[in-house]
């Protein structure tokens, strides 16, 4: 942007036609000489006023730098003013904060690993399994209970005819009965919390094994079978608590844990 200054007219009052403002001129002359420059000099330089030309050419950008938060002076800033690709805020890289590539790795705990997403499938089986475990025991409880309650006249009738008949040892004891039910649906219901929350194998495994025993036993004793389904839940949660931690074994092994 250039200015022009007004210029003073010459004084020419009283003076004739033809006549010279000497005064003005040596004015002018004075102004105009080597000793000292007129104002055109100054309000007419050929730079224009928004040239920053003698800045530097990198802006100096808030950012973080090695030693925390200050000036950069190398900033990723292209001369448009835009970010350039993949640069970070105030030219700063991820590794002046730390060598991503010897950044050991976390170990994790036993909670996290099966929390992993792979891991989703079995634990979904796992926790079907315990639930339909207790359940199915809570319920056996119930309808034993049902059945000896609704049958207490019946069976009193038959104890007294084994009295009388001398056969007391046939007689049916409804109370080592209940107790009977009551223990093996703690048991079971023990056993199935241990597979929930801790995807125990042991569990897994000895409830397996008592409800195939129980099973056996109703088939010779009784004729008939019993905690079928009970027996199939603990052959679910036993393959996939044996899965995840066979899963968890090989981690441990890998990291030294084990």
């Amino acid at each position: 942007m250039k200015l022009k200054p007004r210029e003073e007219e010459p004084n020419t009052e009283g003076l004739d036609s033809g006549a010279v403002d000497t005064e003005s001129a040596n004015v002018s002359s004075e102004y105009n000489g080597d000793l000292r420059p007129s104002n055109n000099d100054f309000l007419n330089d050929p730079k224009p006023i928004d040239d920053f030309s003698d800045l530097e050419e990198e802006p100096y950008v808030i950012g973080m730098n090695g030693s925390g938060v200050g000036l950069n002076p190398n900033s990723n800033l292209n001369p448009n003013g835009n970010m350039n690709p993949g640069a970070t805020p105030g030219g700063v890289s991820n590794q002046d904060f730390y060598d991503v590539g010897n950044e050991p790795e976390r170990i994790l705990t036993k909670k996290e690993f099966y929390n992993k997403i792979e891991f989703r499938k079995f634990k979904d089986q796992i926790t079907l399994s315990s639930i339909f475990i207790i359940i199915a025991s809570i319920y056996g409880l119930l309808r034993v209970q049902f059945w000896l309650q609704a049958m207490a006249k019946q069976i009193e009738f038959v104890n007294e005819m084994a009295s009388q008949f001398g056969m007391a040892e046939q007689a049916i004891d409804t109370k080592a009965i209940m107790n009977g039910q009551i223990f093996m649906t703690v048991v079971m219901v023990a056993l199935a919390l241990g597979i929930l929350f801790l995807r125990s194998r042991v569990c897994a495994v000895s409830g397996l094994v008592i409800s195939v025993v129980n099973m056996i036993y109703m088939v010779v004793q009784y004729h008939k079978l019993s905690l079928t389904w009970v027996m199939l839940a603990f052959i679910y949660a036993t393959l996939s608590t044996f899965r995840m931690g066979s899963e968890w074994d090989d981690y441990q092994r890998k990291h030294g844990l084990k």
